[in-house]
Formats: C-alpha cells, sequence, structure tokens
C-alpha cells in the first residue's frame, strides 16, 4: 500500500466520521433551535439540489486544479502525481458521502431524540445536496465524462 493510499483512506475517514458525529448532534446546534423556518423549509430543500446539480456537472473539468500546487506536487514527486491523487480520492464522490452521511444521520437522530423542527430543516438541506450531486453523477454517466 502506498503512502498516497494511507492518506486517501484517512482523508475519507475523517470526513465521514466528522459527518456523522456532526449528524448525530444536530439536534443541539444553534442554527436548529433558534430561527423558526416556516414555509422557508421549501427553498432550504429545493436549493442546494436546483445548485448542486448543474454546479458538478458543468465543472467537471476543473475539479481541484491549482496551478501552483500542481508544480510544487509534480516538481517533487513527478509528472501527473497530484492529478493522480485527486484521481484516486474522487473528491465529488466523497462530497456526496459526506453530504448524505450528515442528512441521513440528522434525520435519524432528530426522529429518535424527537427535535426541533429545524434539524428536520437542515438536515433535509444536506439530503438535498446529496440528492442534487448523486444526480449529476448519474448524469455524467451517460454524458462523459465521469463525475469523480
Amino acid at each position: 500500500m502506498k503512502k498516497s493510499d494511507i492518506l486517501i483512506i484517512l482523508i475519507w475517514s475523517l470526513l465521514i466520521i466528522d459527518c456523522l458525529s456532526q449528524g448525530l448532534s444536530i439536534t443541539n446546534s444553534p442554527m436548529v433551535t433558534g430561527p423558526t423556518w416556516g414555509d422557508q423549509r421549501y427553498l432550504v430543500w429545493l436549493f442546494p439540489f436546483a445548485f448542486f446539480l448543474p454546479a458538478v456537472f458543468f465543472q467537471r473539468h476543473s475539479a481541484l486544479k491549482f496551478k501552483f500546487l500542481t508544480k510544487v506536487i509534480d516538481s517533487r514527486f513527478g509528472i501527473g502525481t497530484l492529478d493522480e491523487f485527486v484521481f484516486r480520492l474522487r473528491p465529488t464522490i466523497l462530497f456526496m458521502v459526506a453530504i448524505f452521511t450528515l442528512g441521513i444521520s440528522g434525520i435519524i437522530t432528530t426522529l429518535i431524540n424527537g427535535g426541533p423542527d429545524g434539524a428536520y430543516t437542515i438536515s433535509g438541506f444536506f439530503v438535498s445536496g446529496g440528492l442534487g450531486v448523486f444526480t449529476a453523477y448519474l448524469l455524467s454517466l451517460k454524458f462523459p465524462p465521469i463525475v469523480r
């Protein structure tokens, strides 16, 4: 196993664990106990899907492209090292899994604990975003290049 494989596993693990932790503690967040959402909750649920779907689908070509960082890493570890690492990291899929984890764990925690309505609204925001990214991924299978 290469060092970059360990780094990828570490990044995925830390992000998923953090999102799970946030989802499990969402009922205690001031964001969900303070404001009353009313009819705005439907916009909060719709916006991430409507935003992430085209944002992810149309920016497939430029994910994590930084000239300076690429130059530094490639000069130290060899040409194409950063591109290969980012390809194997699959940042868009990582983002999708992370926000699904946060949203679904938040909804389950709120159901179990009988949390405030705001917890459902915020958790639904993340599930909606995950659905938007997932839909972009499915569309990219039909219209390449594939979202990674």
